[in-house]
């Protein structure tokens, strides 16, 4: 990270998403980091993500900013206090239920991200059949030790697809949707919701909820 830039500014050099965003939007940050804590309003924080939502999803200063409003700040009277907090919650709720630019934002950056993994072809009809199979054998084969190399023994014809890169990655995104005992049960939209949330270095339900 940028040495000019503080702590906390942007998500890490080694953050998967970094590769999806960009490094100019650094600036785009750091601008927006600067015009709120000159000016405390609002309105700043808003516009940041209406216009730059995966970069403000990825700089956690923004987290301190909110809730420098929402408890109170700058000191005021107790009543104009209470009411721009109560309109900075409404109108980020707001954004984050119905904004299509952001939305749009966000499935553009995941779509990028899984490309950039190999897994984007887990999605269609071809390859959804290889996937399914490569989750329900890891479900089966936890506790193995380079699981990759005992599942190309097992299906040494397994599709291209499959892939010492990209099957860390799924054995990650099958141990977070797993919650049943019975490893034919798994389901293979939820591990492929999570695998977005492994690629893109973020929780599925932040992906779930900006796409």
């Amino acid at each position: 990270m940028s040495k000019i830039l503080p702590d906390g500014l942007t998500c890490p050099e080694e953050n998967p998403l970094r590769r999806a965003v960009g490094r100019a939007d650094r600036k785009v940050a750091h601008q927006y980091y600067l015009s709120f804590w000159r000016s405390k309003d609002p309105g700043v924080l808003l516009e940041f993500m209406d216009k730059h939502p995966v970069q403000f999803e990825s700089s956690s200063w923004v987290l301190s900013a909110f809730g420098y409003l929402l408890l109170g700040f700058p000191f005021q009277s107790a009543h104009v206090r209470e009411k721009q907090a109560k309109k900075l919650f409404h109108d980020y709720w707001c954004r984050v239920k119905h904004g299509p630019d952001a939305r749009e934002a966000w499935r553009g950056a995941v779509d990028v991200m899984m490309r950039h993994a190999g897994a984007d072809k887990f999605s269609t009809r071809e390859h959804r059949p290889h996937f399914a199979d490569v989750t329900r054998w890891i479900a089966n084969h936890t506790a193995k030790k380079d699981n990759f190399a005992l599942f190309k023994k097992t299906y040494p014809n397994s599709c291209p697809c499959i892939t010492a890169e990209n099957f860390p990655d799924i054995q990650k995104a099958v141990q977070k949707a797993r919650w049943h005992d019975d490893a034919d049960k798994l389901p293979i939209a939820h591990v492929l919701k999570e695998l977005k949330g492994v690629v893109c270095g973020i929780s599925e339900k932040t992906i779930r909820n900006y796409t």
